[in-house]
Parts: C-alpha cells; structure tokens; sequence
C-alpha cells in the first residue's frame, strides 16, 4: 500500500511524532500513546491519552532518542483532543490539511504501540465519515493502543488529514475491523479555544500550508519563528523580504 509514498514523507512524519507514556507514581502502571509537533514546542495528540492522569501521575515524551517533560496546555474532550507544551528546540512540525479529503484513501501513520518503543508503522483505508462529519472511518490496518494521537497522511496528496484516536472493532467476535480518527478540519475549528490565543497567531497557525517542509524553508523558519515569538507576548513584525522578525 505505501508503494506510493515518497520516502522523505515517511521520515518526515516519523520524525514529527513523539511516544507518550503516563505513568502511575503509584502503582508504577503505565499507559502509551502517541503526539506530533504541530508548532514550535506545542505537541497535538488525544484527550484520552492524558484524561486518566491525576496528581500521582506524570506524563513524558520520548523523542530524538530524548525524554522531555510535558504540561497540558488545554483540551477538548468532546473532539478528544489535547495540546501539549514540550522544551524542545528546532524540530519539524506537521501541517494539518483544512481540504476536503474524499474516501476512498489509502493512508499512512506512524505511532507508538505499547510493545513498539521506537515506533511502528500503520497502513490504512479511509472509508468515509462517522459521527456527523465528526469522526474518520477506517478500514484495515492493527490500529490499536498506543497509535492515539498519530498523525495520518493522505498517501497520493501527502497532505495529513486526521489525528487517530481508537481502534474499531466487530461488535460481536471483537475483531480489529480498523480504527477511527478525528478530522484535521475539526482539529483546526477548535484552535483559538485549544491555544487561546487571538485571531493573528491563529491566522499564522493556518499559513503552514507547506505541508512537511517546516524546517526546510525559510519562509516557514520566519513564520514559525513569529508565532513562537507571539506566544511569548513578544512584538513581531513584517519587513519588505516578507520575513517576520522580533
């Protein structure tokens, strides 16, 4: 299925992704799931993969061979959504697709699996909208714990289109049938709620349309660098190379 897919696309979202593990500083359980950079030091991955955290708890993320600490910054149970803050200094980000993706899709994520530390590869099918509009049916594919929160690419427009969140299965004999995944276009409606910040760095937010290339081009180096300044409450402007600058 991935004969189609670029590779520098397969290693961009790998390098995007982050593992999530929760851990009970208790009873020393451990939960997994998965996140992605979407902008520079904020990660987007599912409510659920951090809902169950209390005050004995604590949540890290593995990345670059690294463990990083994270803060929730909010979250939409209701779209089972949630936006970390992570330390971390020139990584990649991903951009999420507002087009409207049509079934039938085959598609490729990237993830981390409670038995898979270095992370695993998904192929999968989009077959059509859940949920009114509200979710993304998919078909084949061992979606399963610890995928929540992998990011998932439209293999012929390359372009990341929803967020997984469960696995799918048969109400009967339990088989895996596929999984489900949120929207992008439902995970960009609730930006300003989720980063709580005005209409201009929800505006830069969107101009990441360049797909994977963050970090390659020095259009979206400034963009980036303008929003990271905005969130810092520092002020930004716009010179005549059409470059932000602090």
């Amino acid at each position: 299925m991935l004969q189609n897919l670029d590779s520098s696309y397969e290693l961009d979202i790998q390098n995007s992704t982050l593992r999530l593990t929760g851990i009970n500083l208790k009873s020393k359980s451990k939960s997994y799931g998965t996140g992605f950079f979407i902008a520079p030091g904020l990660v987007l991955t599912c409510h659920h993969v951090i809902e169950n955290l209390t005050a004995n708890s604590q949540i890290t993320a593995q990345w670059n061979q690294q463990d990083f600490s994270v803060e929730v910054v909010s979250f939409c149970n209701i779209e089972d959504i949630a936006i970390l803050s992570i330390d971390v200094k020139n990584h990649p980000c991903i951009y999420l697709s507002k087009n409207v993706i049509t079934p039938v899709r085959h598609a490729y994520s990237y993830g981390y699996p409670e038995k898979d530390k270095n992370g695993n590869a998904l192929s999968t099918v989009f077959e059509g909208h859940s949920d009114k509009e509200r979710l993304l049916t998919l078909k084949e594919g061992n979606v399963r714990a610890g995928f929540s929160g992998s990011p998932l690419l439209d293999i012929e427009t390359k372009q990341v289109f929803g967020m997984i969140t469960e696995d799918r299965k048969h109400p009967q004999t339990s088989q895996t049938l596929g999984g489900y995944a949120v929207p992008s276009k439902v995970i960009i409606s609730q930006w300003s709620k989720l980063l709580k910040k005005p209409a201009a760095t929800q505006a830069i937010l969107n101009l990441l349309a360049i797909e994977l290339e963050v970090g390659t081009n020095d259009e979206v180096k400034s963009i980036l660098y303008a929003l990271d300044n905005l969130a810092k409450g520092k002020k930004v402007t716009h010179n005549v190379m059409g470059n932000f600058e602090g």
